[in-house]
C-alpha cells in the first residue's frame, strides 16, 4: 500500500467550485440538467434566426427587393457584407453550441469565425485609415460621402460588434477556462449594441442609431447582433456568468430576478414615459418623476422578493450547514470503520471513497474520486463489480455481493452490502458499497464447512444407520443406511419428529425419556437391558441397538443416534445357542481357541476324551495337549490357520491329563470377521486308537493279499519272446495304488507262413480276481491264435470263455500281420484304437469295426484288413496310458499319435518319448499302463 496524507479527506459535497472561480473556497451549485438543455436550444434558436435574417437581406440584394434589406421602409438596409458576416458569426455559433460536436464541427466554428472577425476589423480599419480595398468596390454605397471620409460600407458599430462577437466565438471554441467570461463580457456588448438600435427605434431616437455623420446600423442588423449576443452568452451554460444564472442555488436564482428586472422594467418605463408626453398626458418634469417613481416602486417590489428569497437562501445554508457538519461526522465515521465504503455514480466513476477503501488500493481519497474500477483493479475484478453495481441498480434493492480482490498483501475476500441511490423523485443516481473484509471469517467458515463435509461423510460413510435429532425431537440429518434400513427416503426424513421411526406402542414412552435425556445428554446406550425395536416405513418391526452421543453446536445441543439392525445378530444367537447345546452334547471332543492358541471353550467330549474340566483348561494354550516332540508340527499348523487355511484329518498324538498319550483326528477351520481377519480357532478332536488298530490288521491282511497276487501275476504273466523279422518295444508299468495287481497283458505268436500274431488285452479290476481272469484269457488267446484262427472268430471263442467267468469285462485287440502281403488283419473288443505311423506322414487310427468288449456275450465280432507301408510304426496300448480323471480321452489318443512319428528312430527312444509326455508323473498314476511298439516287417526278397 502506498502512504498518503493522515489528513482525513474531505467530505463528498453535491457542489463544486464557481465556473470561472479560482478562489478557495467559493462554492455553486450546478446547474439542473433541464436548465442546461434549455440555454442550448435557445442558442442554437438564436443562431439559427440570425441566420435566417442574414440569408433573407442576402436574398433582398440579390432580388432587388431591398425592403428585405431593412424590414421597415425608410430606414437603413443590411449591406451584403454585414450579411455575409452576420451568417458566417451565425454558422460559428452552431458550432459553438452544438453539444456533440465533433473536431469537425469545432474547426468550422473556428473558421466561421475568424472570417467573420477579419470582415469586421476590415471594415473598421476602413474608417479609421480610409484606405479602399479591392473588395469595397462589391460594398460602396457611392451615394453616400461624408467629408472627406470614404462612402460608408458596413456601419462602424456592426463592425465593432461583429469583430466583437468573432472574438468571442474564438475563445469559446479554445476552449480555455479563464476565457469563457471574457467571450461572455464581449457577448453582453453586442447584445446591449443590438439593443441600442432597437431603443433608438422605439423611442425615436436616431442619435442611437450610427455614430456621427456615419452609415447608420440596419434593424435587421441590430436584430442579428441581439440574436448573436445572446446566443454566445448562453453557448456555454455550465461555464463563466451564464454557469452562475443558470445554477441551481439561491444566488443564481436572486441574479436572475435581479437581471430580468434590469432588462425588462427600465425599457418599458421609459416607453411609458415617452408615450405620455407625446400624447400630452403629462409635462417632461412629472414625466422624469412618475420613471423614477416607476423605476423605484420597480427595484422595491424586486428587493423585497429577493429578500425572500435570501431568507429561504439563509434557511438552506442552515441546513446545509446542518447537513454538512452531518456528512463530516459520518465521513469521520466512515473513516475509522475498518469496512470499505464508495460511492459510485450511473456511469461507476467513484464520487467519494472512505479511507479504508484508499488504504486497501494505495491511493489518496482525492485521487478516487472520477476513477473507475478499471483504473484501480485487474480488467476481469473490475468487470465481476460492475456487473454487482448494476444488478443492484436494475433491481431497486439492496444486494449482497461475494467478491474477491487482489490487494497487496495478498487476495482479499470482501462481503460487500450495495444499495442503489435515487433521488427524491426516484430518479437513480447512483450506489453505494459497504465492503467487509471476511478473508479470516470466510477461512474459518471453509474451514467449518470441510469439517462438516468430513463429519457428513463419515456419518455417510458409516455401517451404522445415522440419525441427528434436535432438541425438540425432530430429524435434522440422516445417512444413506437410514434410508436402507427404515425404507423411508431421505426427503421424508428430515424436519419429521424421530418417534416415526419407532412402533406406536412406545412413541409417547420415547417422547418422556427423550425429554429427560436432553435435559441432562451423555453418551450411552439407550433402553441398557430392555429390548429395543425399530418400526420401517410398511409398518414391520425389528430388533434395534442404538448408541445416543450429544452434538454441541452453534444452534444448541443436537443428539445422534448409531442405529444397528441385530436380526441377524439375534438370530446368529439363537442358532449360537443352538449349536452350543449341539456342540455340548456332541460325541466328539470340540475346543475353541484364539489365534495365539488360547483355549476359550471345552465341550464335554473333551473332558471326556483328555480328562480336564473345562474350568482347568479354558485360559490355558494348546501347547499344553501337545507332547514335546511334536511342538513343532503344532506350531506349522497354528501358522497355517492364522492364514486363514482350513485343515481337514490331521492325524496326531495328544497327550491326556497325567501323561497319557492319546491318537486323534484333528480338524480345525478358522473364524473369520467381515474383513476376513482370523478371530478365532475351532477344532474337532476325534480318539482314533481303536481305528488305527483296526487299519494295522487290515493292513497286514492286505499286505499278504498283494503278495499273492503279485506272485500269482509275475507266474502268469510271463515275457512273450523274441520273434524273427518283427522288431518291438515293450513297457509295462504298474499302478502305483490299489492292490498293485492289473489285468493288463500282450503276447507274440509265431502263425504259419512267415505271419505274426499280436494281442493286447486289459482285465477290468484288479486283485487277485483280475490277475486269474488275465491267466485264463491269456493261455486261451495263444493257443486259439496258433490255431491260425482268424481274429474275428479267435473273439467270438474269448467272449464265450469271458462269460463263463465271474462278472468281468475284458478289452482286447488282435492282430495278424502278413509281410507277404504288406497287410495286417485286425478285430477289437473295446480296445482303445491302435496307432499306424507312416514315414514321412502324421500317425493316424486304425480304422477298425466297433465291437463291444468281451464277457457281453453279444458276439458279432468284425474284422478289416488294412495294408500297411514299408517300415511303418504300429502302436498297442492299454486304457491306463490315455486315461486322465477330467481330461478328453480323444485328445489324450491326438497327444499320443502327434508323439508317435516313424523317423527312422530307435523302438526304445520312441517308448520313452511316449512314456514322458503322456506319463510325466508315473508314481502319481493309478492304473496300469501296456505300451507295445512294432516295425512292421516287410516281405522278404525273392
Amino acid at each position: 500500500m502506498s502512504a498518503h496524507s493522515s489528513r482525513p479527506a474531505e467530505p463528498y459535497l453535491s457542489t463544486t467550485a464557481a465556473p470561472g472561480s479560482s478562489r478557495a473556497g467559493e462554492a455553486w451549485l450546478p446547474p439542473a440538467a433541464h436548465r442546461v438543455a434549455h440555454a442550448r436550444r435557445l442558442a442554437l434558436a438564436t443562431a439559427l434566426g440570425a441566420a435566417a435574417l442574414a440569408v433573407l437581406a442576402l436574398a433582398g440584394w440579390v432580388s432587388g427587393a431591398l425592403v428585405l434589406t431593412s424590414l421597415v421602409a425608410g430606414q437603413a438596409t443590411m449591406k451584403p457584407d454585414t450579411a455575409v458576416g452576420l451568417g458566417l458569426l451565425a454558422a460559428g455559433l452552431l458550432a459553438t453550441a452544438a453539444r456533440r460536436g465533433g473536431r469537425r464541427a469545432r474547426i468550422t466554428g473556428l473558421i466561421c469565425a475568424g472570417a467573420a472577425t477579419v470582415i469586421g476589423v476590415l471594415a473598421f480599419l476602413r474608417y479609421l485609415t480610409g484606405v479602399e480595398l479591392p473588395a469595397d468596390e462589391l460594398w460602396r454605397d457611392r451615394a453616400v460621402t461624408v467629408g472627406d471620409w470614404a462612402p460608408a460600407v458596413m456601419a462602424p458599430n456592426v463592425a465593432v460588434a461583429m469583430a466583437l462577437t468573432g472574438v468571442a466565438l474564438l475563445l469559446l471554441l479554445r476552449r480555455r477556462p479563464g476565457w469563457v467570461r471574457t467571450a461572455q463580457a464581449f457577448a453582453l456588448v453586442v447584445m446591449m449594441t443590438g439593443m441600442a438600435r432597437l431603443v433608438g427605434l422605439a423611442y425615436q431616437v436616431p442619435e442611437l442609431e450610427r455614430f456621427g455623420p456615419y452609415t447608420g446600423m440596419a434593424l435587421p442588423a441590430a436584430l442579428c447582433l441581439l440574436l448573436l449576443g445572446a446566443g454566445t452568452f448562453l453557448a456555454r451554460p455550465t461555464e463563466g456568468w451564464t454557469g452562475l444564472l443558470a445554477g441551481s442555488g439561491g444566488t443564481a436564482l436572486i441574479g436572475r430576478w435581479l437581471l430580468g428586472t434590469a432588462v425588462i422594467v427600465p425599457p418599458i418605463l421609459g416607453w411609458v414615459r415617452l408615450t405620455g408626453q407625446d400624447m400630452g398626458w403629462f409635462d417632461p418634469r412629472l414625466g422624469l418623476g412618475l420613471l423614477v417613481a416607476g423605476d423605484v416602486s420597480a427595484f422595491l417590489i424586486v428587493g423585497l422578493a429577493v429578500l425572500g428569497i435570501a431568507a429561504r437562501i439563509e434557511g438552506e445554508r442552515a441546513r446545509a450547514q446542518h447537513t454538512v457538519r452531518e456528512l463530516v461526522w459520518l465521513r469521520t465515521l466512515m473513516d475509522h470503520t475498518p469496512a470499505a465504503i464508495y460511492m459510485k455514480d450511473l456511469a461507476g466513476r467513484f464520487l467519494a471513497v472512505n479511507a479504508t477503501f484508499a488504504r486497501m488500493v494505495g491511493r489518496a481519497p482525492e485521487q478516487m474520486i472520477g476513477l473507475t474500477a478499471h483504473d484501480l483493479l485487474p480488467r476481469a475484478t473490475a468487470d465481476r463489480l460492475r456487473e454487482h453495481d448494476l444488478r443492484a441498480q436494475s433491481g431497486g434493492r439492496a444486494i449482497q455481493a461475494d467478491t474477491v480482490l487482489p490487494l497487496g498483501d495478498g487476495v482479499h475476500e470482501f462481503l460487500t452490502t450495495l444499495v442503489p441511490l435515487a433521488d427524491s423523485a426516484g430518479t437513480a443516481y447512483g450506489v453505494c458499497g459497504i465492503a467487509t473484509d471476511v478473508t479470516e471469517r470466510a477461512a474459518e467458515q471453509r474451514e467449518r464447512d470441510r469439517l462438516q463435509r468430513r463429519f457428513a461423510d463419515l456419518l455417510e460413510a458409516a455401517p451404522d444407520a445415522m440419525v441427528i435429532v434436535d432438541g425438540h425431537g425432530m430429524i435434522t440429518f440422516v445417512n444413506a443406511q437410514t434410508e436402507t434400513l427404515f425404507e423411508y427416503s431421505r426427503d421424508e426424513l428430515i424436519g419429521a419428529p424421530v418417534e416415526m421411526l419407532l412402533p406406536e406402542e412406545i412413541r409417547d414412552t420415547h417422547r418422556r425419556h427423550r425429554r429427560s435425556y436432553t435435559a441432562h445428554p451423555r453418551m450411552r446406550p439407550m433402553g441398557a437391558g430392555r429390548p429395543l425395536r425399530g418400526r420401517r416405513k410398511d409398518g414391520s418391526a425389528f430388533p434395534v441397538e442404538i448408541s445416543l452421543s450429544p452434538l454441541e453446536t452453534d444452534s444448541g445441543v443436537l443428539i445422534s443416534a448409531a442405529i444397528r439392525d441385530i436380526t441377524t445378530r439375534e438370530r446368529a444367537e439363537q442358532r449360537l445357542a443352538e449349536l452350543a447345546a449341539m456342540v455340548e452334547s456332541s460325541q466328539d471332543a470340540v475346543f475353541a481357541q484364539t489365534p495365539n492358541g488360547i483355549v476359550t471353550f471345552w465341550n464335554a467330549a473333551a473332558a471326556r476324551l483328555f480328562g480336564h474340566t473345562a474350568d482347568e483348561i479354558i485360559g490355558w494354550p494348546w501347547t499344553r495337549l501337545v507332547p514335546p516332540d511334536r511342538l513343532e508340527e503344532a506350531k506349522s499348523l497354528l501358522i497355517r490357520l492364522r492364514a486363514g487355511e482350513r485343515i481337514d484329518n490331521v492325524e496326531t498324538v495328544r497327550l491326556a491329563k497325567g501323561g497319557r498319550a492319546v491318537e486323534v483326528e484333528l480338524t480345525f477351520w478358522p473364524l473369520l470377521d467381515d474383513e476376513g481377519a482370523v478371530t478365532g480357532i475351532v477344532a474337532s478332536c476325534r480318539d482314533i486308537s481303536a481305528r488305527k488298530h483296526q487299519q494295522a490288521a487290515l493292513h497286514q491282511l492286505y499286505e499278504q493279499q498283494r503278495h499273492i497276487a503279485l506272485t500269482l501275476q509275475r507266474s502268469l504273466m510271463t515275457q512273450p519272446p523274441d520273434l524273427p523279422g518283427l522288431a518291438t518295444a515293450r513297457r509295462y508299468v504298474p499302478a502305483t495304488g490299489g492292490a498293485g495287481v492289473g489285468g493288463d497283458w500282450y503276447d507274440l505268436i509265431a502263425l504259419e507262413g512267415g505271419r505274426y500274431g499280436v494281442l493286447i488285452a486289459d482285465v477290468m479290476g484288479r486283485g487277485l480276481e483280475a490277475a486269474a481272469v488275465m491267466g485264463h484269457l491269456r493261455s486261451a488267446a495263444h493257443a486259439l491264435a496258433k490255431t491260425g484262427m482268424e481274429p474275428e472268430r479267435l473273439m467270438a471263442a474269448l467272449d464265450d470263455l469271458t462269460c463263463d467267468l465271474p462278472e468281468r469285462l475284458v478289452t482286447c485287440c488282435y492282430l495278424v500281420i502278413d509281410p507277404e502281403a504288406g497287410k495286417l488283419t485286425a478285430c477289437s473288443a473295446g480296445h482303445p484304437p491302435a496307432l499306424l505311423a507312416a514315414p514321412g506322414e502324421p500317425a493316424r487310427r486304425l480304422d477298425l469295426p466297433v465291437n463291444t468288449p468281451l464277457g457281453l456275450g453279444q458276439g458279432g465280432y468284425r474284422q478289416t484288413v488294412v495294408g500297411y507301408p514299408r517300415d511303418a510304426l504300429l502302436a498297442l496300448y492299454t486304457d491306463g496310458l490315455i486315461e486322465i480323471p477330467r481330461v478328453d480321452l480323444d485328445a489324450r489318443i491326438d497327444l499320443l499319435a502327434g508323439q508317435l512319428r516313424a523317423d527312422g528312430a530307435g523302438l526304445e527312444q520312441q517308448a520313452e518319448r511316449l512314456l514322458a509326455a503322456l506319463l510325466p508323473d508315473p508314481a502319481a498314476h493309478d492304473d496300469d499302463v501296456t505300451l507295445l511298439l512294432l516295425t512292421l516287417p516287410a516281405a522278404p526278397p525273392r
